[in-house]
């Protein structure tokens, strides 16, 4: 590997949060039993022979399950503490790990490809599990690659009935145009490069029967999608029920951590109200 890319692949997982690099830890520094969670271990096979790792974490105050696709950055054990903070306001959650992170299948991942295919295939297998498994209102919800895989593959899927989408791809030729603009070595895999891959593309056509609402999370400052982005992504949604809360000030791809408190809450609110 050349030493400029080696530079560049330093940096960009130093940064990975904030510039969109893939950065998979097998390893759970931490466990739900360490905070004193109550969940269940569970596999969840998908149709190309992979193994998922996934937690459910059930709650008594609610009927709604909110299905978690986290940013590729480290793995599901990183965000437990909003985990905890759902189950609290009354959502019964599943994580799960993409194959190639925490205790999933082994998936060799280069960090410097946005996203893979298998990724959408993995989302598939979970929201089909949980279909099968559990008698609940499915809520999807997920950050940077995880916000668009979401809505990607959940939007006309009639299994769901919520959507919550923060900082989702848009178009993947315009945002590979985007890396080239701010001198990133991001790339998009040429397997996504089609039209069903775009959610802008997707949102556009009639959703899924029992979709009763859409919440779409900004920040004003990321750098790599732009206000204009956003805006665009929810003017086209083809959708009554929709929702657009931008951050101020914020340039994260993960808008959880600019205010854990009101975050949950608009999520609460949207989710009562639909």
């Amino acid at each position: 590997m050349p030493i400029t890319r080696l530079i560049l692949l330093f940096v960009f997982l130093l940064f990975g949060k904030a510039c969109l690099a893939l950065s998979p830890s097998r390893t759970y520094k931490t466990l739900p039993q360490d905070h004193r969670m109550k969940y269940e271990s569970i596999k969840i096979p998908t149709p190309d022979g992979a193994i998922l790792q996934a937690w459910y974490f059930p709650s008594s105050r609610g009927n709604q399950l909110m299905v978690i696709s986290h940013d590729g950055v480290e793995n599901m054990a990183a965000y437990l503490e909003r985990v905890r903070i759902f189950v609290n306001y009354g959502f019964n959650v599943v994580t799960y790990d993409y194959r190639g992170f925490g205790g999933s299948s082994d998936f060799q991942i280069d960090p410097l490809n946005y996203i893979y295919k298998e990724f959408f295939t993995d989302f598939d297998a979970v929201i089909a599990y949980v279909s099968e498994r559990f008698d609940h209102e499915i809520i999807v919800y997920g950050w940077g690659i995880g916000a668009g895989i979401g809505l990607n593959h959940g939007y006309n899927r009639h299994q769901i009935t919520g959507i919550i989408a923060d900082n989702p791809y848009v178009d993947f030729a315009a945002l590979g145009s985007r890396f080239k603009a701010i001198h990133s070595p991001m790339k998009i895999p040429s397997s996504v490069m089609i039209p069903e891959f775009n959610t802008i593309t997707v949102v556009s056509q009639p959703a899924g029967k029992d979709l009763r609402g859409i919440l779409y999370f900004h920040g004003n400052e990321n750098y790599v999608f732009k206000e204009e982005d956003m805006q665009r992504l929810y003017d086209q949604t083809d959708f009554e029920f929709k929702q657009l809360h931008v951050f101020e000030k914020s340039g994260h791809m993960d808008n959880f951590t600019v205010n854990e408190s009101t975050y949950a809450r608009i999520i609460y609110g949207f989710v009562m109200n639909f």
